[in-house]
């Protein structure tokens, strides 16, 4: 009997958003602060202007910053290059 070999495929590993919550900026202009998980567990959070992450989220079809948990962080690079 011959073994059959599975072709080796990389998993796509890339920070997930597990948090994100409205936030004042020091401008006085809202924020969104966004938690993100790497896949070793570390956790790193980032600040983007309101209007960006809305943009994103419109994009998206997302209508709750609480939706943004469990979603890669890519879900948000497009809006905010």
């Amino acid at each position: 009997m011959s073994e059959i070999i599975e072709p080796f495929v990389e998993p796509v590993i890339e920070p997930i958003i597990v948090r994100a919550s409205l936030a004042a900026g020091h401008d006085g202009l809202a924020e969104v602060t966004i938690a993100l998980r790497y896949p070793n567990g570390a956790e790193r959070t980032m600040s983007l202007p309101f209007d960006t992450v809305d943009r994103a989220l419109d994009a998206t079809g997302i209508s709750d910053l609480d939706q943004l948990v469990g979603r890669p962080w890519t879900t948000l690079v497009d809006e905010t290059q």
